[in-house]
């Protein structure tokens, strides 16, 4: 799969395939649309082309798609605070979801953050760390 670079052009993409896909010379048989599952990305997009019911139907999502092995995944990211009173650590850790299964697993963790995290605890063993609010 070729990314592209903007929402715009994927959109443009996703109707003009569209189109060719309903465009025949001879009429159907039947009113329903024809068979569709693809994706289509954009940047920092995603746009899910399926057809449920016999209906077409698009879906976008602000994602960051990876294909490993044969599979798509979703990449993100999460906070990762281990954050005290008189010390802010917050790094960020990277996840990849897998989009058939939704099982996640981490790829990426700042170590930095996680070593000073600990550093600080064991120098300051009377300070709790902060809630997650």
């Amino acid at each position: 799969m070729v990314p592209l670079t903007s929402p715009r052009a994927a959109t443009l993409l996703a109707g003009i395939v569209l189109l060719g896909v309903g465009c025949r010379s001879q009429p159907r048989a039947t009113t329903n649309a024809p068979s569709a599952d693809f994706l289509v990305t954009a940047g920092d997009s995603a746009f899910w082309v399926s057809t449920v019911d016999g209906r077409l139907r698009m879906r976008r999502a602000a994602l960051t798609l990876a294909y490993v092995d044969g599979r798509f995944y979703e990449l993100y990211v999460a906070d990762d605070d281990r954050s005290y009173y008189d010390a802010l650590l917050i790094g960020q850790r990277i996840y990849r979801r897998d989009l058939v299964s939704g099982d996640s697993v981490q790829v990426f963790e700042d170590k930095r953050v996680t070593n000073n995290a600990h550093r600080y605890a064991a120098e300051h063993p009377d300070e709790r760390r902060l809630v997650d609010d």
